[in-house]
C-alpha cells in the first residue's frame, strides 16, 4: 500500500523507517524513521514494521495523529517525557493528560487481557487496534463513551461490568468494534449480542 500525504510519500506496511522523498519537505520530517510535523509538535506515524519494542514521545509533542500507531505489531511499550503537557504513559498505554481517555493500547503487548483503568471515561478511536495478543477486555462503568473503530481486534470476550441499560447508553455505535466479538458484551445482568 502507497501513503501520500500534502507531500510526503512512504509505502506504509511493513517498512521500517518512513521518511520524506523530498528533503525540502515543508509539512513533514523523519525523525528516527517515524514521521513527524515539520515543527515537531505532531507525531504523524509511526514506522510499522520497525522491531523496536518500545518508543518515546518527546516532551514537545503536543499531537499525536489518533492512527500513529496503526499497524504496529513489535511495540510493546508506549512512554511520554515527563513534561509533555497533553499525554501521559501508564503501564505502557497512551493517555491524555488527565488520564480520562485511552488512546493507544500498545498493540505489541502480551499480555491476553486488558482492564481499562476506572479512572478511564472515554475509549478514544484506534485506540485498541490489531493487538494479537489481546483476547479479553474488561470496561468499567466509568467509561461513558466508546468512539467508533476504537477496538479493532480479534477479542474473545468483553466483559462490561453495568448493566445492559448503561452499555447501551455508552455504546450507541455498532462501528466501535471492528470485528465480531464472539459471545457478545457481557455485562451484570446479561449479555449483549453485538455486530
Amino acid at each position: 500500500d502507497y501513503l501520500q500525504m500534502d507531500g510526503f510519500d512512504c509505502f506504509k506496511r511493513g517498512i521500517k523507517e518512513l521518511y520524506c522523498l523530498d528533503e525540502n519537505n515543508q509539512y513533514y520530517k523523519s525523525v528516527d524513521g517515524n514521521l513527524y510535523s515539520k515543527d515537531g509538535k505532531i507525531f504523524m506515524q509511526y514506522a510499522p514494521g520497525k522491531d523496536d519494542t518500545s518508543f518515546k514521545i518527546n516532551d514537545n509533542v503536543t499531537d499525536v495523529y489518533e492512527r500513529a500507531f496503526c499497524g504496529v505489531s513489535a511495540l510493546s511499550s508506549i512512554e511520554v517525557g515527563k513534561n509533555n503537557e497533553n499525554y501521559t504513559s501508564i503501564d505502557g498505554n497512551l493517555y491524555t493528560k488527565d488520564t480520562k481517555t485511552l488512546l493507544v493500547y500498545a498493540p505489541g503487548k502480551t499480555e491476553e487481557s486488558f482492564a481499562v483503568p476506572s479512572h478511564v471515561t472515554k475509549v478514544a478511536s484506534w485506540s485498541i487496534y490489531k493487538c494479537n495478543n489481546l483476547k479479553s477486555i474488561i470496561i468499567p462503568t466509568s467509561v461513558n463513551r466508546i468512539e467508533p473503530w476504537s477496538i479493532i481486534s480479534n477479542i474473545e470476550k468483553v466483559v462490561y461490568e453495568g448493566t445492559l441499560k448503561q452499555w447501551g447508553e455508552i455504546y450507541f455505535d455498532t462501528l466501535a468494534f471492528g470485528y465480531i466479538v464472539k459471545d457478545g458484551v457481557e455485562c451484570t445482568d446479561g449479555r449483549d449480542k453485538i455486530n
